[in-house]
């Protein structure tokens, strides 16, 4: 069993900003920054993308093959599902002790502050 299990949720669509976990941010998508500070701490030892999007799973699994891609059942799609839901949905389907989540909207988000942030945290 993992003992730090990073979860990154993903839609294959955004309201507001159109395919902004696929747009290129200094030529990467925008999840490829997160992705690569998680696999580069340390302190995690399983990295999961969770999306209910073919083509988010496909460049994962294609530029990350040891990430984990776990797809989001139809009940949980959409954007009125609460966070609450889908964290369930993660805890049950995922057996860690600790979890953390994050979201490829943070790409500045260095494996340095994630291994401190998991220091601190009073297991």
């Amino acid at each position: 069993m993992s003992r730090v299990t990073a979860i990154v949720p993903m839609k294959g669509h955004s309201a507001r900003v159109p395919n902004k976990n696929i747009r290129p941010m200094c030529g990467r998508p925008l999840f490829h920054w997160i992705l690569r500070s998680l696999l580069e701490a340390p302190e995690v030892d399983r990295v999961v993308v969770e999306t209910d999007a073919d083509h988010i799973a496909n460049d994962a699994t294609i530029n990350f093959p040891s990430v984990t891609i776990l797809r989001r059942p139809k009940e949980l799609e959409g954007d009125a599902v609460p966070m609450n839901r889908l964290i369930e949905f993660h805890i049950n389907q995922l057996q860690s002790p600790i979890y953390l989540q994050t979201h490829s909207t943070n790409p500045l988000l260095t494996p340095d502050a994630i291994s401190q942030a998991v220091q601190a945290f009073p297991a």
